[in-house]
C-alpha cells in the first residue's frame, strides 16, 4: 500500500505540477480570446465547439472509460496480452469510425435549419481536423495512462496549452483573431500534444494474438458490459452539447458565452487536482481487493475535499476583482461564477465512482442512472434558464451531479465498498501525517534533482 501511494503522491505532484504550468498558458490564452472576441463571438465559439462532443461519442461508441478500465484490470490480472489486444482492437475501431464521422460532419451545415447553419457552415473544416485530432489525442492518453506514464501525459498536457498560446498570440499579434483562427489555434496545438504521446503506443504493440483477436476482445466487451456502456454514453453524451444550444435558444449567445466561460474557469480550478486520471487506471487494476481500492478511494477523496475547500476559500475572496480584472466584458456576471463553486466538491466526492462501478460490472446500473438524469436534466433545464439564464442551467446541473452523487455511493454501499466517509474529513490520522510527509519529501526531492542538473556524462 506505501509502494501505491508513492506512485499516486509522485504521479499527483507531476500531473499537478504540469497543470499548474498549463493553466497559466491556458488562463492567457482565455484572456486574449476573450478580449479579442466580443460576447456573441465567444458564444458562437461554444456552440461550434460543442458540435464534436457527439461525434467522438459516437466514433468509440461510448466505450472509453469501459475499455481502459478492462484493459487495467486484466493487466492487474497478468493478463497483459489480452489487454494489449483490447486496446490495439479498440484504437482501430475508433479511427474507422471517426472517418466516417469525419466525412458525415460536412452534411451538419445542411440538417441544423437557418439558425444555426450560419454558425456551423463557416467552421466545418476546422471542427473536423479538430475532431481528428482530438480522436489520436484520446488513443495516446488511453495508451499512457494504462501504462501509468504520467510524466508523458504531463509533457503532452503542458505542450498543448503552450502551443495553442503561441498560435492564439500570433492571429493576435496580426490582427487576425477570430472564431475561425481560434478554432485552428485548438487543432495546432492538439496536434502539438499527440505527437508528444506517441510513448503511448507501446500499450498497442505489446505481444498479443494478432488482429482476429483483438478484433474478438473488443466483441466481447460489446457483448457484455460494453452494451451497456454503449447505450448509457450514448444517452449521456450525445446530450452532453444540448444544454448549450437549448441556452442559446432560451436565454441568447450572451448566456451560453458566460455559462461557457464560467464552466472554462471552473475546468481550469478542477484539473489542478488530476486525481480521477491517476486513480481511473489504478483502481480498476485494484479491482479485485475490494477493501485496498475502497481505502484508496476514500482517501482521494478526503485530500480532493481538503484541496478544493483551500481553492474556494481563496476564489470567494478574490472572484469579484478578478473577474473585473481579467474578463471585464463579463464582470456583471459575477453571481454566475460563483455557482460553480460547489461543483468542485462534488466533484471531489465522485471521483472513484466511475472505474470502481465498472470494476464491478455495473454498467447496466449507470445505464439508468444516466438515462433518468438525462431526461430530468432537459426537462428542467428550459424553465430554469427562461427564469435565470446561464445561472440556471449551472442549478439545474449541479442538483443533477449530486442526486447522481448520491445513487450511485448507494449502490457501491450495497456492494460492499464506500468511496467516501463523511466524518473522515475533519479527521487527521497517522497516515494522512505519513502521506504528507511522504509528498514533502518527493517535492524535495524532485526540486535537489533539479537543482543539480542533468548527470554528468
Amino acid at each position: 500500500m506505501a509502494r501505491l501511494f508513492r506512485t499516486l503522491a509522485l504521479g499527483s505532484l507531476t500531473i499537478s505540477g504540469a497543470r499548474m504550468a498549463t493553466r497559466g498558458f491556458s488562463f492567457v490564452s482565455v484572456l486574449l480570446i476573450t478580449a479579442g472576441l466580443s460576447v456573441q463571438d465567444y458564444g458562437v465559439l461554444a456552440l461550434a465547439l460543442s458540435v464534436s462532443g457527439p461525434v467522438l461519442t459516437l466514433s468509440g461508441l461510448a466505450l472509453d472509460d469501459v475499455v481502459l478500465a478492462t484493459a487495467a484490470r486484466l493487466r492487474g490480472e497478468h493478463h497483459a496480452a489480452a489487454a494489449a489486444d483490447l486496446m490495439r482492437g479498440f484504437a482501430l475501431q475508433r479511427i474507422l469510425m471517426a472517418a466516417l464521422a469525419i466525412v458525415a460532419m460536412g452534411l451538419l451545415p445542411g440538417v441544423l435549419g437557418p439558425t444555426y447553419e450560419p454558425v456551423v457552415r463557416g467552421f466545418i473544416l476546422p471542427l473536423q481536423c479538430w475532431v481528428a485530432m482530438t480522436i489520436l489525442s484520446v488513443i495516446g492518453n488511453h495508451g499512457v495512462q494504462l501504462q501509468e506514464r504520467f510524466p508523458v501525459l504531463a509533457t503532452s498536457t503542458i505542450a498543448e496549452s503552450a502551443v495553442r498560446l503561441a498560435v492564439v498570440g500570433a492571429f493576435v499579434f496580426m490582427g487576425q483573431l477570430s472564431v475561425a483562427t481560434v478554432l485552428w489555434s485548438y487543432v495546432i496545438a492538439k496536434g502539438a500534444g499527440v505527437v508528444l504521446l506517441v510513448p503511448g503506443v507501446g500499450a498497442f504493440l505489446s505481444p498479443g494474438n494478432g488482429m482476429r483477436s483483438a478484433a474478438a476482445q473488443v466483441w466481447k466487451l460489446m457483448r457484455g458490459g460494453g452494451k451497456w456502456e454503449m447505450a448509457r454514453g450514448g444517452v449521456d453524451q450525445l446530450f452532453s452539447g444540448v444544454d448549450v444550444w437549448l441556452l442559446g435558444l432560451v436565454a441568447g449567445l450572451q448566456a451560453v458565452a458566460v455559462y461557457s466561460l464560467a464552466v472554462t474557469v471552473k475546468s481550469v480550478i478542477s484539473q489542478m487536482l488530476p486525481f480521477r486520471q491517476i486513480l481511473f487506471p489504478v483502481l480498476a487494476r485494484m479491482s479485485s481487493e475490494t477493501r485496498g481500492s475502497a481505502f484508496v478511494a476514500q482517501r482521494m477523496s478526503k485530500y480532493g475535499i481538503w484541496f478544493y475547500a483551500a481553492v474556494v476559500l481563496l476564489a470567494a475572496v478574490t472572484m469579484p476583482w478578478a473577474v473585473a480584472l481579467f474578463f471585464p466584458k463579463y464582470a456583471s456576471a459575477v453571481p454566475v461564477f460563483y455557482l460553480v463553486l460547489p461543483s468542485l466538491f462534488l466533484d471531489a466526492l465522485s471521483m472513484s465512482h466511475a472505474p470502481l462501478l465498472y470494476a464491478h460490472g455495473q454498467q447496466r446500473f449507470l445505464l439508468a442512472v444516466s438515462a433518468v438524469n438525462t431526461a430530468a436534466v432537459l426537462a428542467a433545464l428550459p424553465a430554469f434558464s427562461k427564469a435565470l439564464g446561464a445561472a440556471g442551467a449551472l442549478l439545474v446541473h449541479q442538483a443533477s451531479t449530486a442526486a447522481m452523487i448520491v445513487v450511485r455511493e448507494w449502490r457501491l454501499r450495497r456492494l460492499g465498498v464506500r468511496s467516501f466517509v463523511l466524518r473522515d474529513l475533519a479527521t487527521v490520522d497517522d497516515f494522512d501525517r505519513r502521506a504528507v510527509a511522504r509528498i514533502v519529501e518527493a517535492a524535495r526531492s524532485r526540486l535537489r534533482g533539479l537543482r543539480r542538473g542533468p548527470a554528468p556524462g
